[in-house]
């Protein structure tokens, strides 16, 4: 059946070898895989259940189990290597031993490549040096780990990137909040829509900026921990909040624009980007 074969022990007994309970070492799809009608098997009495008339066999257990075999041998921390054989969406099994698989997850797989299929990191076949993470022998997994073979790029973020130095990038992506810029393979960092201009207020990235542009751009702050970058395109350009200092002493009289009205008042463009608050009880 899809479930198992049925074997008879004697005359009107039959005891049932689950497909679950056939090898230690492959992942059988079908019983016929391992046995065929008119086959004689040796297998162990795993349980008897005389009111239901159920017996169950089991193949594997008169042979080596593969699995404690290995988890003997191997810990956690250990290097290993293995070829890939299966891809999913959240990771990669691999093969490490015959009939024995371990999975790098997703986010196992790289320092900097985030939210990426696992089929641009690796190939099926493909041979691989990983690092064991995790066992349990219990449920019989296997955590592996592939980025780990290599030195984490955060790790040295902040000696790369001075918090007040200017770097060159390009924007590579967009949100509403904000543009991530990438400053190196793997490594962006994110100008937020508040640090885009000292004098417009932005409501979305592309009003300032557009995908692909090579933009300078001021390291705020590094957090390694995080891995994040917080980057600022105003602060790149003069302040021209800091050039009106003095320039408009209080007590004199000047012409403006008005730009923008509100319930509490009105904004009154002064100079091109320098708006100043007429408020509601100051007009009449």
């Amino acid at each position: 059946t899809e479930f198992g074969a049925f074997v008879e022990v004697e005359d009107d007994i039959d005891g049932l070898i689950h497909i679950s309970d056939m090898s230690w070492s492959k992942r059988i799809k079908h019983p016929s895989e391992v046995v065929k009608k008119g086959d004689s098997v040796e297998a162990m009495v795993l349980s008897i259940d005389a009111e239901n008339q159920r017996l169950s066999l089991g193949l594997k257990q008169l042979a080596t189990d593969i699995w404690e075999d290995f988890f003997a041998r191997h810990k956690v921390g250990q290097n290993i290597e293995g070829k890939v054989v299966r891809m999913t969406n959240f990771g990669a099994f691999v093969e490490l031993d015959e009939g024995i698989e371990g999975l790098i997850h997703v986010s196992e797989m790289s320092w900097t490549k985030k939210n990426m299929h696992p089929g641009k990191i690796v190939s099926t076949s493909q041979e691989v040096d990983v690092l064991v993470l995790e066992v349990d022998s219990d449920k019989r997994r296997i955590s592996l780990g592939l980025k780990q073979k290599s030195d984490n790029p955060w790790k040295t973020a902040s000696s790369r990137y001075n918090v007040g130095s200017v770097i060159r990038g390009e924007v590579v992506s967009m949100t509403d909040y904000g543009a991530f810029v990438q400053l190196e393979d793997g490594i962006e960092g994110m100008v937020h829509v508040s640090e885009m201009s000292w004098t417009r207020r932005v409501r979305h990235p592309n009003e300032v900026l557009s995908l692909e542009e090579q933009v300078d751009v001021m390291v705020l702050s590094v957090d390694t921990t995080a891995e994040k970058i917080a980057l600022g395109l105003k602060q790149t350009r003069p302040n021209p909040w800091r050039e009106i200092e003095g320039k408009y002493p209080v007590g004199s009289s000047i012409k403006g624009t008005v730009r923008n009205l509100t319930d509490y008042g009105a904004f009154v463009e002064i100079e091109e980007g320098i708006d100043a608050l007429l408020h509601v009880s100051d007009i009449s």
